[in-house]
């Protein structure tokens, strides 16, 4: 992607206040908009121009069930996570090895998306050492798109 300088600046200035307002209690910064807004287009530039900040990212399509699939994103959110974080990957690691998980267990329909967030996102997410003052973040574009 190649960017327009100042194109979306209003956006971006949003986000850097939110990212940098240690007092702002809101931990999720929404941008919505109706479709062919740009939200897709300031999302990419967000991950290529924040990219200490910026953890993880997945851009769901419609019209390609590998970035539509709600396992899928969620599991390509973790695996970027892991490459991120040393603390973070072992603590998935030890999930995986309490629970037995292999690759295909966790894409078999049995093992539940609700699992896969809690055990494998959130938990060892919430476990990383972070200064209170710090703020990442994990970027998902088209969420609506996703399905189950």
């Amino acid at each position: 992607f190649d960017f327009i300088p100042e194109t979306r600046q209003w956006a971006l200035d949003a986000f850097d206040s939110w990212l940098e307002d240690s007092a702002n209690p809101h931990r999720c910064f929404i941008l919505t908009g109706p479709k062919a807004s740009g939200k897709t287009s300031f999302l990419a530039r967000l991950v290529r121009t924040r990219e200490n900040k910026v953890l993880s990212y997945h851009f769901c399509r419609d019209d390609d069930y590998r970035f539509r699939d709600a396992r899928l994103m969620l599991l390509s959110i973790i695996h970027q996570l892991t490459m991120q974080s040393p603390h973070y990957e072992t603590r998935v690691r030890e999930v995986l090895v309490e629970y037995s998980l292999s690759r295909s267990i966790l894409m078999n329909e049995d093992c539940t998306l609700d699992f896969i967030f809690t055990e494998l996102l959130l938990a060892p997410l919430s476990e990383i050492p972070v200064p209170e003052t710090d703020r990442f973040v994990i970027a998902i574009d088209g969420i609506d798109c996703a399905y189950q």
